[in-house]
């Protein structure tokens, strides 16, 4: 008898189990699977869109891709999310996948290596800096009051005029630069700064009339070493009274040169005499006297500055690789060190800072711009202190 009181005979057969219920359906926060990858998908474009303009204006070759491989990792993460078991569980899985999702572009973007940028550190003691740049593709000045990359000042922003080799002056309120009109005319002028930092008055103090002119150095009694190169002359370093405008010749045949720090010798850049296209480190007195080449090397030999100290010299050189790298040397020539060794591109030497580091610009990157680094002065620690 069953339990209902109803006798049932002993062959008759007993009823068969219920089915089984059906399995709960993976959905979460009425989304299937599918659904929930394609929305972390395109959370993740939206973020990688965002993120790839913070590398502008010069992302890594190749930073798209690898975000493209963020993006789809971010929807498979999506999709693997919504596949949890149990529903408290699965609404945190993709509630944390989609959160992903937003993420994780900004931090491959910033810590990943072949995606990031390097980080921008101060320069050592603070100190200002002047440079050219062109992010738009038209040349402008820049200035780091206090060689922080945060306090960057655009100086320029002409549309058709290309500003070019500032050089900042003693007093650090003012600085010489040459002005580039698009048909190649060029005139040094000079740039009053503000006690802000940002531009004041600026006048011609030179016109180029026809010739190339560049600010190279301020001497001692405070006259202006220029560099001018006439198609019809031969190159030369000469003096320029901002008072009277009066140019004054000086060192024939030289380019880019740099007063010791006690003022009693000039570096320079000078061609080889045997090798016209060969270019060396001289030092003479500092009336240009006593001229003699120290370091006498194979290729191009530019960019002399002094060290705080003044017994040594920086300079960009040839190196075996065939790219220019950043070399140090006593007044003398001797003792020379290649501080670049490895780079496989352009080092462009900057001079000092005045605790001893050497700044320099170079493209490490491979990403196009202007990067100015900082190093140790036997070449160690190299750090980024500013990309534009």
């Amino acid at each position: 008898m069953d339990p209902a009181g109803v006798a049932t005979g002993p062959n008759e057969p007993s009823l068969p189990p219920p089915p089984p219920a059906p399995p709960e359906p993976s959905m979460t926060f009425g989304l299937r699977p599918i659904a929930v990858g394609a929305l972390c998908l395109l959370v993740a474009a939206v973020a990688a869109f965002f993120a790839y303009k913070t590398l502008w204006p010069y992302p890594k070759p190749g930073a798209d891709y690898v975000l493209a491989v963020v993006v789809v990792g971010a929807g498979a993460v999506g999709l693997a999310a919504a596949r949890f078991r149990g529903s408290g569980r699965r609404q945190q899985a993709v509630a944390g996948a989609i959160v992903f999702a937003a993420a994780i572009p900004f931090v491959a973007v910033t810590f990943v290596p072949g995606i990031a940028q390097p980080r921008s550190h101060p320069i050592p003691g603070g100190q200002a800096y002047v440079l050219y740049a062109a992010p738009d593709g038209n040349w402008d000045l820049y200035w780091l009051p206090r060689g922080d990359a945060a306090g960057l000042v655009a100086l320029t922003a002409t549309a058709d005029i290309s500003e070019r080799w500032p050089l900042l002056g003693p007093d650090g309120r003012s600085l010489i630069y040459t002005s580039v009109a698009p048909d190649g005319a060029m005139d040094l002028h000079r740039l009053e700064l503000q006690l802000d930092g940002h531009p004041g008055t600026d006048e011609v103090v030179l016109a180029g009339e026809g010739r190339d002119v560049s600010a190279s150095a301020f001497a001692p009694d405070g006259t202006l070493l220029v560099e001018v190169a006439d198609p019809r002359h031969v190159p030369s370093i000469d003096r320029l009274d901002l008072t009277t405008g009066k140019l004054t010749p000086f060192l024939r045949g030289a380019m880019t040169a740099a007063y010791s720090p006690d003022g009693t010798q000039i570096a320079f850049t000078k061609r080889k005499l045997t090798e016209p296209k060969d270019w060396d480190i001289w030092v003479a007195d500092a009336d240009g006297r006593h001229a003699r080449d120290v370091i006498d090397a194979e290729g191009t030999q530019d960019f002399p500055t002094w060290s705080p100290d003044g017994t040594m010299l920086t300079y960009s050189g040839s190196s075996p690789l065939g790219d220019p790298d950043v070399f140090t040397a006593r007044a003398d020539g001797s003792d020379v060190v290649d501080l670049t060794p490895k780079s496989r591109d352009a080092d462009t030497a900057q001079g000092w800072t005045s605790d001893g580091h050497v700044l320099f610009l170079s493209n490490r990157s491979h990403t196009g711009g202007t990067f100015l680094y900082f190093m140790n002065g036997d070449g160690t620690d190299v750090r980024l202190a500013l990309r534009i």
